[in-house]
């Protein structure tokens, strides 16, 4: 799984592609088994939504200044950019 995206926000983090692309899979394959013991593949995508929004904002307070509304919205306009990506990518199983 190596595609623009992942590319353009490891290298903006300043993060090795091979390590961000491992915590990505590893992401993946905990919400994979979490799908499983949970027997519900929107609870789990609402718990990673969830969790994602509460480390989210722990980062966002330490940005001291930060005008949070505008990080809210740069969030939130990253993840739609990926989410309409993914659905765009004829390999998505």
């Amino acid at each position: 799984m190596e595609h623009k995206l992942a590319e353009e926000a490891a290298a903006e983090s300043g993060v090795d592609l091979h390590k961000f692309v491992k915590v990505i899979d590893d992401l993946i394959q905990l919400a994979n088994q979490s799908n499983m013991d949970l027997k519900s593949s929107t609870g789990v995508n609402l718990a990673l939504l969830y969790g994602l929004a509460r480390y989210g904002a722990f980062i966002g307070r330490l940005r001291t200044g930060a005008d949070r509304e505008a990080y809210i919205k740069g969030l939130t306009d990253r993840y739609a950019a990926m989410l309409h990506a993914q659905f765009a990518d004829p390999t998505l199983k």
